[in-house]
């Protein structure tokens, strides 16, 4: 596959997987290697790996029914938001809006982010029920309505990295998972060096993200759980647990409901449509392909 292709898939990604594993944007992979090293010919390159897992993901719209549970010591009751996910993807552009649904949220009920054609990423935040504020790249590092998913998180930047294929094999939730390494450019502002995503071929889904700083530390973790198999050979987790190594807390996110391949109105990304998302004015028309609720992991 060419880098023009594989740009062009990349920005349509909805991955369930923060990180190309959780209904996030993730712009186009044009500078991933074009062929693995003579000595591994018989393993998939990082574009491939790459390419296949936006073509996994393609949709034109998806909303989602989603809890986030944050766990900062077994002392400690969990702190947990309900949420709700909707997104509408249009050829090379497309917005994904995080809503709060309850309890509130000072700081901003709703996250909205939008793909531009060039793969840029632009997020704003609800501060209002009548405002959307732009947020700029150096705050991406906070946190998702105070829990251990960050709005970097949610834009995955590090899919636009320089990529190349990493070493070794692992075995994660019953799948053989490849490393592709992604490294940051001097031009990006976040706060990982490196990421290593470790995607399973045979379902073309990532299944554990890490992230490290210059010293080569983790500084993040993120990991799927309880994968389901949806028509037309679909696979997705129920749930995505982010770590903060630093604090030894971490965050759940798990799928209670939803349906893809909708046609999602783009009055849902507005500040008015995201009012009515937190209302409770829920679109019933045209249900698409139902998720069906986890279990508890």
């Amino acid at each position: 596959m060419n880098g023009t292709r594989a740009g062009r898939t990349m920005n349509m990604l909805a991955g369930l997987g923060l990180l190309a594993v959780l209904c996030s944007l993730a712009p186009a992979a044009e500078q991933a290697e074009d062929q693995p090293s003579p000595a591994r010919t018989n393993l998939p390159s990082a574009r491939d790996l790459v390419a296949s897992v936006a073509n996994g993901r393609k949709t034109s719209g998806f909303r989602m029914r989603a809890t986030l549970s944050r766990s900062v010591s077994p002392t400690r009751k969990d702190e947990t938001r309900q949420l709700a996910v909707r997104g509408r993807f249009d050829g090379k552009s497309g917005s994904v809006v995080y809503v709060c649904l309850s309890p509130p949220i000072p700081e901003g009920q709703a996250v909205l982010i939008v793909r531009r054609e060039d793969g840029a990423a632009e997020v704003s935040v609800l501060t209002s029920p009548d405002r959307l504020t732009a947020m700029p790249p150096d705050r991406f590092g906070e946190r998702l309505f105070g829990t251990d998913f960050t709005i970097a998180d949610m834009v995955e930047s590090f899919w636009s990295w320089p990529a190349a294929m990493g070493h070794g094999r692992t075995n994660l939730l019953g799948h053989s998972c490849l490393p592709v390494e992604f490294r940051r450019p001097l031009d990006d502002d976040a706060s990982g060096s490196l990421v290593r995503a470790w995607i399973a071929p045979d379902i073309s889904l990532p299944l554990l993200v890490e992230v490290f700083d210059g010293s080569g530390a983790a500084i993040r973790r993120l990991h799927s759980e309880k994968l389901i198999r949806r028509a037309g050979d679909y696979w997705a987790p129920m749930f995505v647990i982010a770590e903060d190594p630093a604090t030894g807390s971490k965050t759940t996110l798990a799928i209670r409901g939803g349906d893809r391949n909708l046609d999602v109105p783009a009055e849902d990304f507005t500040p008015s449509g995201i009012a009515g998302i937190i209302a409770g004015k829920e679109k019933k028309e045209n249900p698409g392909e139902a998720l069906a609720p986890p279990e508890t992991p």
